[in-house]
């Protein structure tokens, strides 16, 4: 009796197991497809990236399995996230100024969030290092919207950023550059501001001796 029960067993568990086998094998081909297709759409976006920063879906695959199965086995989700950070960079339209009325101060602030973000949890110094100089670079941009007496305030938060990434990676030729500029430019900002204090003071002293009438004794 026990024959042919297990005959009967083996004839449900084969035709089972080569379905099994089947759909993994399915599943290893979809998969491999989708890596191609994302590594793909990695190339292209960085391509369409230097001439239109603009669409949301510069380096999204069309793939069959969901996308971030593809994006762990090629272990670029922290590229993806840096390149979206230096997207919001560029849709902030760093170099134009900035009034709470205007678009650009929600990018402005999206890419600020986005680059702190990559800052503290990108896992490479490099990409943390060429985060931070961004920042800097959107303060030191900044001090072109601010007052004369702010200014100094502001290019002294940009050279900490600066500082900052050439700590993270000394090898930032950029966060160099950036640094020895805004040194530069807040010294002269000092200077400029010392000779307005001076200038001010001889105004002051001027109007208070000569503040009465000729003659007059006061």
């Amino acid at each position: 009796m026990r024959v042919p029960v297990l005959a009967r067993d083996r004839r449900v568990v084969i035709p089972a197991l080569s379905l099994l086998v089947t759909l993994a094998g399915l599943a290893l081909v979809l998969l491999a497809f989708d890596v191609a297709r994302t590594a793909s759409a990695i190339g292209r976006g960085d391509v369409r990236f230097r001439t239109n920063a603009a669409p949301a879906d510069l380096w999204t695959p069309s793939t069959v399995l969901p996308s971030g199965v593809s994006r762990s086995l090629l272990g670029v989700g922290d590229d993806l996230e840096f390149r979206h950070a230096f997207r919001s960079f560029r849709l902030s339209e760093p170099r134009r100024a900035v009034t709470l009325s205007s678009t650009s101060f929600q990018t402005r602030g999206d890419a600020e969030l986005e680059l702190a973000e990559r800052v503290t949890h990108d896992p490479v110094s490099s990409r943390r290092s060429l985060a931070e100089n961004l920042l800097g670079v959107l303060v030191y941009l900044g001090a072109a919207d601010v007052s004369a007496s702010d200014r100094g305030g502001v290019l002294t938060r940009a050279a900490a950023d600066f500082r900052k990434a050439l700590e993270i990676d000394a090898t930032n030729h950029d966060a160099a550059y950036n640094l020895e500029l805004t040194l530069r430019l807040l010294r002269d900002v000092r200077e400029s501001q010392q000779t307005n204090d001076r200038s001010s003071r001889v105004n002051r002293s001027s109007r208070a001796a000569g503040a009465g009438a000729v003659g007059s004794g006061y």
